[in-house]
Formats: structure tokens, C-alpha cells, sequence
């Protein structure tokens, strides 16, 4: 249940959406007592299934924009965390959206997946692709520092959380660390 008296606080995963634990699960235990906790999630985190992005081999950068628009729009969250992959959708969907970034104090890239990295990697993958090439091409092959001034220029605290920092595997799994991760950036 929603509390209007606490801060929105929108978070989604990378690809995976949590292998073997989930981000977004250990997340909403940590700071449901401080965040009303917002997700869209990749169709890989059974947690989720109500706000899943299903069949992500097909799917378009306008259908995650508007998964992210259904969940968030109307709330406004003054914070955003963003973990690999989808730490460069909410770079640029903010960027897109720009009546949504002057809610957003912080936004948290965890693990981050890198532009050019991504851009390269599925024009070069004839394995099929996770993503359609349509997001790959209109994402095009920026670097996230651009995309990161881009979003400080508007005013907002970005954060970037490297795993090995902590001790952690990519997928944040281990719940003690997330904690400490957190407490790192005062969000508990």
C-alpha cells in the first residue's frame, strides 16, 4: 500500500532481473519503511510477473518507455536506481522525459552497464538478440559519461556503484552488503 507521506523511490534490474536472488526484492526489504519502492522489471524475475516486460527479444525502446511511464509518471520519484542494462534505459528515459527529472534528486547506477559496450556487443551478436536491434540503434553508441553530464547539468545527484567495491557479484545478491551499500548512500 502506498504511503503519500514517503518518497517514491523507481528501481529495475538489469536483464538478468536477479539470477539467483532479487535486487528489487532485497531492495523493497530494505527501504519499504522509508520508499513507497516502484519496479518494472525484465520478464527473467519471477518476482515480479505483474509489471514484467515480457519477451524481451522482441521488445521496443517505446514499450519499456511506456511500462516506465505506467509506473512512474504519476508519482514522480525523487529517486531512481538503475542496475546494469537498466541503469542506460533510465539515463536516457529521463533524459527523454524531462517534466519527470526535476522530481529526481539521486539516481543510483549500480553496476552500469557501459553504451558503447552494449552498442557493440548486440550489433555483433548473430545469436539472436536480447534486445531488438531498434533500441540498440536508436540508444546508439554513446558514452555514459555524456549521458551522466547530461543528467547533473539538470541539477541531479548521480551515484555509481561498482560491485566489486562490496564485495558483490553483479547481480547485488548478498543482503547483508546491499545493506551496507545503501547505508553507504543514505537511503537507511
Amino acid at each position: 500500500m502506498e504511503n503519500k507521506n514517503k518518497q517514491a523511490l523507481f528501481i529495475s534490474s538489469g536483464l538478468s532481473g536477479g539470477i539467483s536472488t532479487s535486487l528489487v526484492k532485497n531492495t523493497k526489504s530494505l527501504l519499504e519503511n522509508s520508499f513507497n519502492i516502484l519496479s518494472v522489471q525484465f520478464a527473467s524475475d519471477p518476482d515480479y510477473e505483474d509489471n514484467n516486460l515480457k519477451d524481451y527479444s522482441k521488445i521496443t525502446l517505446e514499450e519499456i518507455y511506456l511500462a516506465f511511464d505506467k509506473v512512474i509518471a504519476d508519482t514522480k520519484p525523487s529517486v531512481c536506481v538503475g542496475h546494469s542494462f537498466s541503469a542506460l534505459l533510465i539515463l536516457y528515459y529521463l533524459l527523454e522525459r524531462p517534466n519527470l527529472i526535476k522530481n529526481t534528486k539521486k539516481i543510483i547506477l549500480l553496476d552500469p552497464s557501459n553504451a558503447k559496450d552494449i552498442h557493440s556487443y548486440l550489433f555483433s551478436n548473430t545469436d539472436g538478440f536480447i534486445l531488438d536491434k531498434s533500441i540498440v540503434e536508436r540508444l546508439g553508441p554513446d558514452d555514459n559519461l555524456r549521458l551522466i553530464q547530461s543528467i547533473k547539468d539538470e541539477g541531479i545527484e548521480i551515484v555509481q556503484v561498482e560491485a566489486d567495491n562490496y564485495e558483490l557479484d553483479h547481480e547485488f545478491g548478498d543482503l547483508g552488503k546491499l545493506t551496507k551499500v545503501y547505508k553507504d548512500l543514505s537511503l537507511l
